[in-house]
């Protein structure tokens, strides 16, 4: 049986994939749909020790069929993710859309889905 941790540690790697498949273009906030998820970028300010010219994101995903939803941060730099890559693209929050999921079984779906849409 895979751990909550061990989940987590595979979000996170799938989700720096996903990034910088389907989001490399980091200063774009339009909206956009993915296997049936809604993303919706917003430009945030960046945090301390992150270099001016760099430029920090949210993300908010909502997949409505799955019932869950996520945001995510990260952090371009000169069209890639700034490094390290495990500091600068973090899930922020999960939750529940259904209200019959566990924490656990929250990132369990995230993690389906994530293989499914990350190359």
């Amino acid at each position: 049986m895979t751990t909550s941790n061990n989940i987590n540690e595979a979000n996170s790697l799938m989700l720096q994939q996903f990034a910088l498949h389907y989001l490399l273009s980091a200063a774009d906030e339009a909206p956009l749909l993915v296997e049936g998820a809604s993303v919706e970028p917003r430009r945030v300010s960046n945090r301390t020790n992150v270099p001016a010219a760099s430029v920090s994101m949210t993300y908010i995903i909502e997949h409505p069929e799955l019932g869950f939803g996520f945001r995510f941060r990260a952090v371009w730099f000169d069209g890639a993710l700034l490094p390290p890559s495990a500091t600068h693209v973090v899930i922020e929050r999960e939750w529940d859309n259904t209200d019959s999921r566990t924490p656990a079984s929250t990132s369990e779906a995230i993690n389906d889905w994530l293989q499914a849409v990350t190359p």
